[in-house]
């Protein structure tokens, strides 16, 4: 497990709701730290996953496809949790799991076709 994701899941998870950072007109965070976060969440998502994907919706749903600084990174980095999000989708049978990956997919599926 990554530094980050490890911080991240004792952090965040055990002391923060996502709808108090995430959510809003305004996210409290930097787009770049929203894409990160989806990023680097979606990469350890066999551990904690629940949390894992609430984190990530509200992080997707928060981010600004159009964002000038980030246009060329947004879409790499949304294929590749768009992928991991996707392969757990064939491992997992949890249905409650299953709901949020696939709401999770379609969140990132849209932002990639909004992606300049």
């Amino acid at each position: 497990m990554s530094i980050v994701v490890l911080i991240l899941s004792r952090i965040c998870f055990r002391q923060v709701e996502p709808s108090a950072i995430l959510s809003g007109t305004s996210p409290r965070v930097s787009q770049g730290v929203l894409l990160s976060l989806v990023l680097q969440l979606s990469s350890e998502l066999a551990k904690d996953t629940g949390h894992k994907l609430q984190w990530i919706k509200e992080a997707a749903l928060a981010l600004n496809p159009d964002d000038p600084h980030l246009g060329k990174y947004m879409r790499q980095c949304l294929e590749q949790a768009y992928q991991n999000c996707h392969c757990l989708m064939g491992v997992t049978t949890i249905p409650s799991e299953q709901a949020n990956l696939r709401l999770v997919i379609h969140v990132m599926n849209s932002l990639m076709s909004s992606c300049k």
